[in-house]
């Protein structure tokens, strides 16, 4: 009697390393758009505060771009890049001031480059 795997055993091991790889790969992918997409979001907020830190220093702003944020040292040339696809963001820090609390706020606008 020989010892041995027949063809039907392998294929269907190799059918059950396929599928698991599978679903291993699709839970990677998911995890680094989910990650992609968190960085994003704090690039976004690192664009907000140095937005807050440009109308401190210039209070009559009500929306200063991202390239003027980087010409005056606010941003450096790393929190332009969109961490998503590695694309130039563009767009802008709208000011707004809202009487009823006294308040500002920081919204990030963006445009097309």
């Amino acid at each position: 009697m020989k010892k041995g795997f027949t063809l039907i055993e392998l294929l269907a091991v190799i059918f059950l390393l396929g599928a698991i790889a599978t679903i291993v790969s699709i839970a990677i992918l998911s995890i680094l758009n989910t990650s992609r997409e968190d960085l994003y979001q704090e690039q976004i907020n690192t664009i907000e505060k140095a937005a807050k830190n440009y109308q401190l220093a210039n209070p009559s702003a009500t929306e200063v771009s991202l390239k003027v944020l980087a010409k005056d040292g606010y941003l450096d040339s790393a929190d332009l890049e969109d961490p998503r696809d590695r694309s130039q963001l563009c767009g802008y820090v709208k000011i707004t001031y809202k009487e009823s609390n006294h308040q500002y706020y920081f919204e990030f606008v963006e445009e097309n480059c």
